[in-house]
């Protein structure tokens, strides 16, 4: 009859310590690596999005002509795939804070356009409104963003065409149908909205 022994107490604590050893080792590292690879994806995917954004501005003819002219787009109006809907740590982005600047950095003759793009999940994994070529994954933060933002509902006009500071009562005519239209050469033909400091020329 053969003599069969297994492991003794000793011999079995030494594996359990090793192995302890081992996971203390791996998890971090492994953990780190799902961290740099959410990071990653959430860069890749905001690049995507400026790429969209940037393609349906120039087939629409929406590109800013104006120097230091600029275009807000949400990220939710961009047509994407259904798996692109989301950041990669799976949750929807927050509609108000994330969206694309495209601005003319150029002159009214030679347009040059810059993007920025700030995004933000519902579980607070953000980065703040940053220039594209400065997009980098030490860039994704958690709940340590302060982006703006953007108004919600409809856009409002504060100001009517009525109370523009014109320099001349006649710049203000009434046409065929009744509604007011602005004809002079002030510089003050501006509207606001939803209590914008800054004016848009009408």
């Amino acid at each position: 009859m053969k003599d069969v022994r297994g492991f003794t107490l000793v011999e079995l604590l030494a594996v359990i310590v090793i192995l302890g050893l081992l996971l203390t080792i791996a998890v971090p590292a492994v953990s780190s690596y799902i961290t740099s690879s959410k990071k990653g994806s959430f860069i890749s995917n905001a690049k995507m999005y400026l790429d969209e954004a940037r393609k349906n501005a120039t087939i629409e003819g929406t590109l800013p002509q104006d120097k230091n002219e600029k275009i807000t787009i949400k990220v939710s109006e961009l047509d994407m795939e259904k798996d692109m809907q989301k950041s990669s740590y799976g949750n929807s982005w927050v509609d108000g804070k994330s969206y694309i600047i495209i601005e003319n950095i150029g002159s009214n003759e030679v347009p040059k356009y810059s993007y920025s793009i700030a995004l933000e999940d519902e579980k607070g994994y953000c980065i703040n409104l940053t220039l594209e070529d400065n997009l980098e994954p030490s860039g994704v933060n958690k709940n340590e963003c302060s982006i703006k933002t953007l108004p919600g509902g409809p856009v409002v006009a504060t100001t009517k065409i009525e109370e523009l500071a014109l320099t001349n009562a006649n710049e203000l005519q009434t046409d065929v149908g009744g509604d007011l239209h602005y004809y002079g050469a002030t510089p003050k033909n501006f509207v606001t909205f939803n209590g914008e400091k800054a004016g848009w020329r009408i």
